[in-house]
C-alpha cells in the first residue's frame, strides 16, 4: 500500500501535504500559500474534493500543495476516513508527498500531537506549522517553539495564517525539508510486550500493505495502522485478505485476555504527550472575560438550567401572546374579504368556493405566519448572541436521554399549542 519510501519515479513537481486537525486553520494557510489557485479533483475511488495549488518555493522551484482533509487520527474505519492515510503514504494512486506539513493549534497542542506522533511512527519528513499563537496568547497558552521542536525532533514553525505571519518561515523550512535527508520513522513510546508480540506476528504478513518500507520502526507502524482499523465491520480498500485474517486473529486474542489495544495505544502516546508538554508548554493566568463571566451563569447546571427554562417559557408565551393581535387582524381582514366576495358573486357554488375555499383557506395558512415569523426571530436572536450553543451544550445530556432521535427543542416547545409552527 506504501508505493515507495522516496520520491515516486516519473515525478518532478514535489509534493508537499497539509494535515492536521480539523479546525485548526489548515485550509487557511492552504489558501495563503497558494493564493487559493487551487485545482480540485477527487480522490481515486472517492468522491471527496482532493485540492491541489501551485507554491514556488524561495529557490525558484515549484512544488504543489495537497490540503488534504482534516483529521484526528491515521485510524480508519471506512474509505473516507482512509483517504489521510493514503495521502500521505501515498497509496492507492495517491503521489507521495515528499514533505508533510503538521498544522497544529496552538490553544490545544496536546490534542493535536497524538496526530503527530503517528506520523513520526511512519517516518514521514515532517514540519510542524504550530498555528494560532496569537489566539494561544490570548487564552494564556504559551508554547515554546524551540523545545517543542527538541520534543519531537522535528522542525517547528509559529504562524499566524490570518494575518500571513509567519509564512516566510515556514515556506523556508519546507526547503530546507526537501533537501535534508530522508526521514526516519520514530516512536516516542514504547509498546508494552503484549502490544509488541502483536506488532512482531504483524510485521512478517504486511505484504501490499508496505511494499516499499524497509525501516522496521516504519512496518511496525503500518503493522499497528492495521492492527487499529481492521475488523469485520471496517470497509476499508484493498487491505490484503491475510493480513486481515492475521489481524482479527491478533483481536481475538487480545479480547480473550481482556486486552484493550486501542486504549493501550492511546494511553501510552497520551502519557508521552502530558510528560512532554511539560518542558514546551505553560499556561498563564488571564483576567476572566465578560464572556466568560457570563458562561458561568449560563453554563451552571442550576442557575443556567433555571435560566433556560424560564427564557423558554418566555419564547412560549411571547409566541402566542404577541402573535395574537397580528392573527386578529388577518382573521378579520380575511372575513371582510369573504364578505365582499359574496356580496359580489351571486348566491351560489361559485361564492361558496371563493370565499370559502380560496379565501377561507389562504387566510386559514396566513394566521400561523405571525407565529412562525416571531419563532424564526427569536432563534436567530438566540443563533446570533451565542446563546443557542449554550442552550445546546447545557440540554443535550437530559434531552439526548429522554428523547435519542429529537428535533431541535425550541421549535418543538411549541408544539403543546399547535403542531404547525413547529413543524
Amino acid at each position: 500500500m506504501v508505493e515507495s519510501t522516496g520520491q515516486p519515479a516519473g515525478r518532478r513537481q514535489r509534493l508537499v501535504a497539509l494535515v492536521g486537525n480539523p479546525n485548526t486553520g489548515k485550509t487557511t494557510l492552504f489558501n495563503r500559500l497558494t493564493g487559493a489557485n487551487a485545482r480540485v479533483g477527487n480522490y481515486p475511488g472517492i468522491t471527496v474534493d482532493r485540492t491541489v495549488g501551485p507554491l514556488t518555493l524561495p529557490g525558484g522551484a515549484p512544488v504543489d500543495v495537497l490540503d488534504v482533509p482534516g483529521t484526528y487520527s491515521l485510524v480508519a474505519r471506512s474509505p473516507e476516513e482512509q483517504i489521510a492515510i493514503d495521502a500521505v503514504l501515498g497509496r492507492h494512486q495517491n503521489p507521495r508527498p515528499d514533505v508533510v506539513v503538521v498544522v497544529v493549534d496552538a490553544t490545544n497542542p496536546e490534542r493535536n500531537l497524538y496526530l503527530v506522533l503517528q506520523l513520526l511512527e511512519l517516518g514521514l519528513p515532517l514540519v510542524v506549522a504550530l498555528n494560532m499563537v496569537d489566539v494561544a496568547e490570548q487564552a494564556g497558552v504559551r508554547v515554546d517553539p524551540r523545545a517543542l521542536a527538541a520534543a519531537l525532533g522535528v522542525p517547528v514553525v509559529p504562524t499566524i495564517a490570518t494575518r500571513r505571519h509567519g509564512l516566510e518561515a515556514l515556506v523556508a523550512a519546507i526547503e530546507a525539508r526537501l533537501a535534508a535527508p530522508p526521514a526516519k520513522a520514530c516512536w516516542v513510546w514504547t509498546p508494552s510486550p503484549a502490544l509488541d508480540a502483536d506488532l512482531a506476528a504483524l510485521v512478517p504478513v504486511l505484504g501490499d500493505a508496505a511494499p516499499g518500507a524497509s525501516d522496521p520502526a516504519q512496518k511496525r507502524a503500518l503493522a499497528l495502522w492495521a492492527l487499529m482499523s481492521l475488523d469485520q465491520d471496517d470497509e476499508l480498500i484493498d487491505a490484503p485478505g491475510e493480513l486481515r485474517l492475521h489481524v482479527l486473529e491478533r483481536l481475538q486474542l487480545a479480547r480473550a485476555a481482556q486486552r484493550d489495544i486501542d486504549g493501550e495505544v492511546i494511553a501510552a502516546r497520551y502519557a508521552w504527550i502530558d510528560q512532554a508538554a511539560q518542558r514546551f508548554m505553560g499556561r498563564v493566568a488571564k483576567a476572566r472575560t465578560w464572556t466568560a463571566r457570563v458562561d458561568a451563569v449560563l453554563l451552571h447546571p442550576v442557575a443556567g438550567f433555571a435560566l433556560f427554562l424560564l427564557l423558554m417559557f418566555t419564547v412560549f408565551q411571547a409566541l402566542f401572546a404577541w402573535s395574537d393581535p397580528a392573527i386578529g387582524l388577518i382573521e378579520d381582514g380575511m372575513a371582510v374579504l369573504a364578505d365582499g366576495a359574496r356580496s359580489v358573486l351571486p348566491e351560489g357554488l361559485l361564492a361558496d368556493f371563493v370565499a370559502d375555499a380560496l379565501i377561507g383557506g389562504v387566510g386559514n395558512v396566513l394566521v400561523f405566519l405571525p407565529q412562525i415569523l416571531l419563532l424564526f426571530a427569536f432563534i436567530g436572536v438566540m443563533e446570533d448572541s451565542g446563546y443557542m450553543a449554550r442552550a445546546a451544550f447545557l440540554m443535550d445530556p437530559p434531552i439526548t436521554t429522554l428523547f435519542p432521535h429529537t428535533t431541535p427543542f425550541l421549535p418543538i416547545q411549541t408544539v403543546y399549542a399547535c403542531s404547525v409552527p413547529a413543524i
